[in-house]
């Protein structure tokens, strides 16, 4: 009897085709080694055969049940781990308050916050300071000169005046916003050059009041450039 015809009577009795975990490989080791078994008496084949088909059922049962319970394990034990793994994301998130190297971290961070505040208050005091600075400088300059100074022209040309942040070159400074005020003070008024202190000016006016010196300007520049009421 050969292998082929062996399977064919297993067959017979249990359709090896359907099977789920046995192979084809194993099955024909179990049929070739018992076909040495196989005689002349018809019916002691016969209950080889259905030995070796219940055997075969028997060993595909077995394996599929041993494949379903690993998978069945290996999922189980991926599903605890993560459990696990999200019960310890939420036990750091609870205690992420008392995490020292947490704590830490925000101390650094307000730190940081407050002395990046502190700079930025010294570079505006300094800034400050340089202002007064050069306005004094400027002030005690005219002063020197006998030269009237207008609190106007002043801030305009402070304004206008580009400080550094640092390693400020005052007696510099000063002598750019003189500039700046010379030339402010000209373009406003038309005149050439600033009064000394006291001098009255092309309007008349003597006044070292800001505002009424400025609206002299303003009536000056009327006469200069033309504007006021329309004739009808």
């Amino acid at each position: 009897m050969t292998r082929e015809e062996l399977l064919a009577l297993v067959n017979k009795e249990v359709d090896t085709t359907k099977f789920k975990s046995l192979s084809q490989k194993t099955i024909n080791e179990e049929l070739d080694d018992v076909l040495e078994d196989f005689g002349d008496d018809e019916a002691a084949n016969a209950k080889l055969v259905t030995k070796l088909a219940n055997r075969l059922k028997r060993m595909d049962g077995n394996l599929h049940k041993n494949v379903s319970d690993e998978i069945k394990k290996s999922k189980e034990e991926a599903e605890r781990k993560k459990k696990e793994e999200e019960e310890e994301r939420r036990r750091r998130e609870d205690n992420k308050d008392d995490d020292p190297d947490d704590k830490y971290s925000k101390l650094l961070e307000k730190i940081e916050a407050l002395e990046k505040a502190n700079a930025e208050r010294d570079k505006k005091a300094a800034r400050n300071a340089t202002i007064e600075s050069v306005k004094a400088g400027l002030k005690d300059k005219f002063d020197k000169a006998n030269l009237e100074m207008k609190n106007y022209f002043l801030n305009a040309a402070i304004a206008k005046l580009e400080i550094p942040d640092e390693d400020a070159d005052i007696d510099d400074l000063v002598s750019k916003a003189e500039k700046i005020y010379t030339a402010e003070y000209k373009e406003a008024t038309g005149e050439n050059g600033i009064p000394a202190k006291g001098q009255r000016s092309s309007g008349g006016g003597s006044s070292t009041d800001d505002d009424k010196f400025m609206d002299e300007v303003a009536e000056r520049r009327k006469k200069r450039y033309g504007g006021g009421e329309d004739k009808k």
